[in-house]
């Protein structure tokens, strides 16, 4: 239990420290966030940050409307839903995709 506790207090710093910097950059000089920025809603452009940050974390290659999009998708609008910001929302869908098991257990 001390492990997954230290990984899941490790996703959740990393994933504001990135989400606070690269959106206090602009996009052509932001490492993981550069497809959308820091008020972005728009399914089209949340869903293709998703298939990048799929690929840039966990190595795998996803599509617009694959399985994995639709759940991190379900992240993101489920913070928006209960009154987050959208740089709230890319905090928890980062913080998922850095506990995934497949992150975690590598």
């Amino acid at each position: 239990p001390t492990r997954q506790l230290v990984m899941d207090r490790f996703a959740s710093e990393a994933a504001g420290f990135v989400v606070d910097s690269d959106f206090a950059l602009p996009a052509s000089e932001r490492k993981l966030l550069a497809g959308v920025e820091p008020t972005e809603t728009d399914e089209d452009r949340v869903r293709a940050q998703l298939v990048d940050l799929q690929l840039r974390i966990l190595s795998e290659t996803v599509t617009l409307d694959g399985a994995e999009v639709d759940a991190t998708y379900g992240l993101f609008q489920s913070r928006l839903a209960s009154g987050g910001s959208p740089a709230d929302a890319w905090k928890l869908v980062l913080v998922a995709l850095l506990t995934d098991p497949q992150m975690v257990v590598y």
